[in-house]
C-alpha cells in the first residue's frame, strides 16, 4: 500500500487534497451567502471543493492503478515557476498588467531546458495582450495597464 502511495499520481492527489482543504477551511472566514447573492467566499469554497474532489479522484486513481513511482524532482522547472509567481506579484503595481505579464511569461518559460527565446518572447506577448484585452478592455477591471 505505501509503495502505491508513492506514484506521481498518488502524490500528486494528496497535494491537490491538501491544498484543496487549505482553501477550502480559509475560505470558511468569509461570508459565504447564497447561490442568489454569493459572498466573497463562495467562489473560493466551491473551488476548494472541485479541487479536493479531484485530489481524491486522483489520490484513488494512483493508489489503485500503481503507476510508476517518484524516482525524484527537478530543481529547475519549480525554481522558475515559483519565480515567475513572484515576479507577477512584485511588478504588477509598479508596472501594470502588461509588463508584469510579458516578465511573468518570461521567467516562466525558463523552466523548460529547451529554452528558445522567439517562442518565450511570442508566447509572452501573446498573454500579455489577451490578459489586457480580457481583464482590461471586457471585463473593465480597475486594473492599470500601463507603468
Amino acid at each position: 500500500m505505501m509503495k502505491a502511495l508513492r506514484s506521481k499520481d498518488a502524490l500528486s492527489g494528496l497535494l491537490f487534497l491538501a491544498a484543496g482543504l487549505l482553501s477550502g477551511a480559509l475560505s470558511l472566514g468569509l461570508p459565504i451567502g447564497d447561490r442568489i447573492r454569493m459572498g466573497a467566499g463562495y467562489t473560493p469554497l466551491a473551488l476548494s471543493i472541485v479541487l479536493t474532489g479531484l485530489g481524491l479522484i486522483v489520490l484513488a486513481r494512483g493508489a489503485l492503478n500503481g503507476s510508476a513511482p517518484l524516482t525524484g524532482w527537478h530543481a529547475r522547472p519549480v525554481s522558475f515557476v515559483l519565480a515567475s509567481a513572484l515576479m507577477f506579484g512584485l511588478t504588477v503595481e509598479r508596472t501594470g498588467l502588461f509588463l508584469s505579464v510579458f516578465l511573468a511569461a518570461l521567467t516562466a518559460a525558463g523552466a523548460s531546458p529547451a529554452w528558445r527565446r522567439l517562442e518565450a518572447v511570442s508566447l509572452a506577448a501573446g498573454l500579455a495582450i489577451f490578459s489586457s484585452l480580457l481583464f482590461v478592455m471586457l471585463l473593465r477591471l480597475p486594473i492599470k495597464l500601463w507603468p
